[in-house]
């Protein structure tokens, strides 16, 4: 059984999804100072018979001072730089200034993005994908929350995967199944936070919200080689994916005590596998997703193994903490429509 750390809250860094209004400050807009009408052409223009002084006089006290200088630099000022200035300073203010989240629709990250915001910030983030494999929370309980964690993981069309993990604390939210297409909002966390590189990263929180999307398509798996799942020396293109286990003739222990869950009461609960090859050899978990999927008929109820000895079979692959108390990189086998034909 995969077991969690759970860590203390920390605050997020927002990067657009629409919980919070961004503090984008606006720009002062257009100051509408630089142009207006001098209203000096009618007394310039003046003319006069008895020359430029008398002309200028006349036009400039009679015509220019009443219809040009004072009545044209007043409008001018007045109509050009107050409109010029009000309209551009409010469209700027209006236009510019905390646009983003103010909707409170989600701005989707895509998934090798928002597995990198795990580190070293919790940031907020909204994925998409479809969901893989699920554990099903269940049972609200007398908290105001639910009985059990809920672990879903979900893939995009490239087969890059995330880990949603919803918190027994939480509000009851309606669980997600596979197949399904969601849109999951909530804080990157690396689980445990001082596993370095090796912590499996999720997007959790208190305020975790899941939406339904309707029916999604299953993403073709990537295809690694066998010695990119070695939980050991797992390869990077492949942590963090749907992906296929190739097809060969491999070595199953369905009693490896790697995969071995010690419950309390000195009972030994088998969680999985492993398989190798001779030089490489893959941790396959069979009850951390299994156990919530829609069809696990091919796993029985008794926590014994089926013959995965031939490949052919999908899983996601992601770091996790193994059923003997490492934090190593798993296959997580989820649902028997993932099983060999």
């Amino acid at each position: 059984m995969l077991k969690r750390i759970l860590t203390a809250a920390a605050v997020a860094t927002l990067v657009g999804c629409g919980t919070s209004q961004s503090t984008t400050t606006s720009s002062s807009g257009s100051t509408g100072t630089t142009t207006h009408s001098t209203g000096t052409t009618t007394g310039n223009n003046n003319t006069s018979t008895t020359g430029n002084t008398t002309g200028n006089t006349t036009g400039n006290t009679t015509s220019a001072n009443t219809t040009g200088t004072d009545s044209g630099n007043t409008t001018g000022n007045t109509t050009t730089s107050t409109t010029s200035n009000t309209t551009g300073q409010t469209t700027s203010s209006t236009t510019s200034g905390n646009t983003t989240g103010s909707t409170g629709s989600c701005v989707t990250e895509d998934i090798p993005t928002a597995r990198s915001a795990a580190t070293p910030l919790f940031t907020e983030v909204c994925v998409s994908g479809v969901v893989i494999s699920a554990n099903n929370a269940g049972n609200p309980g007398a908290d105001g929350g639910t009985q059990y964690n809920g672990e879903y993981y979900i893939a995009d069309s490239n087969a890059n995967a995330i880990e949603i993990f919803k918190t027994k604390y939480a509000s009851p939210i309606d669980d997600p199944t596979r197949g399904q297409s969601i849109t999951a909002d909530g804080i990157t966390k690396a689980t445990p936070a001082d596993a370095g590189a090796s912590a499996t990263i999720e997007v959790a929180g208190l305020a975790l919200s899941i939406t339904a999307n309707g029916a999604g398509t299953i993403p073709t798996a990537k295809t690694p080689a066998f010695a990119d799942l070695d939980h050991a020396a797992p390869g990077s293109d492949a942590i963090g994916s749907y992906v296929l286990v190739p097809a060969g003739t491999w070595t199953e222990n369905a009693t490896d005590p790697a995969m071995q869950f010690h419950a309390s009461n000195g009972s030994v609960y088998q969680d999985g596998f492993t398989l190798t090859d001779g030089t490489h050899t893959l941790y396959v978990d069979t009850y951390d997703l299994g156990k919530g999927a829609a069809d696990k008929s091919c796993i029985p109820s008794d926590g014994g193994m089926p013959d995965f000895s031939a490949g052919g079979f999908k899983a996601i692959f992601d770091y996790g903490l193994a059923p003997n108390n490492t934090q190593t990189a798993v296959l997580l086998f989820g649902d028997c429509a993932d099983a060999a034909p």
